[in-house]
């Protein structure tokens, strides 16, 4: 990709690194494994990220580079070797793309998990707060019984003396 007034994107060829071309070498160099790969959707959602067609993906014949009858080998096997150099870091690409894919899914379980824990701790002190409340009311309730039953107590003592005069 070229870069537009200095600006290189994050999914440029210059921004992969040596270790991620040799796993890509690894991975193009294992045919059955990058057609698994390949049906994984986390790398087909990547190679849409990084705007890589599967079908460039694939091995050609050396053969498909022929042009016309004439076409001489050394011309053939350069285009063969730039195909596969270019198929190499279009693989090293999605792959980066789907490490960072990654990287965001973990950060935003990350953001999740945080989440829920507030708001467990939110919903925990809403509970406490809620069970002193309702403690609170009990405790009233039960002094205002004994204001009540104190009462009675007296009108029945007070009863029970006018009676006796």
């Amino acid at each position: 990709m070229a870069s537009l007034g200095g600006y290189e994107p994050p999914t440029s060829v210059r921004n992969l690194k040596q270790s991620q071309l040799e796993v890509a070498r690894e991975l193009v160099g294992d045919f059955p494994s990058l057609q698994s790969r390949m049906k994984d959707p986390m790398f087909q959602e990547g190679a849409a990220q990084v705007g890589v067609q599967l079908s460039d993906l694939m091995p050609r014949d050396p053969s498909d580079f022929r042009r016309t009858m004439a076409t001489p080998r050394k011309s053939l096997r350069r285009r063969a070797e730039f195909f596969e150099q270019t198929r190499t870091e279009q693989v090293a690409l999605v792959l980066m793309q789907m490490r960072v894919a990654e990287e965001e899914r973990e950060e935003q379980e990350k953001k999740k998990k945080r989440m829920r824990r507030l708001l467990a701790k939110d919903l925990l002190g809403r509970v406490e707060q809620e069970k002193s409340r309702i403690e609170r009311i009990e405790t009233e309730r039960i002094r205002r019984q004994r204001i009540v039953d104190m009462e009675e107590a007296n009108m029945q003592r007070d009863e029970s003396q006018e009676q006796a005069i």
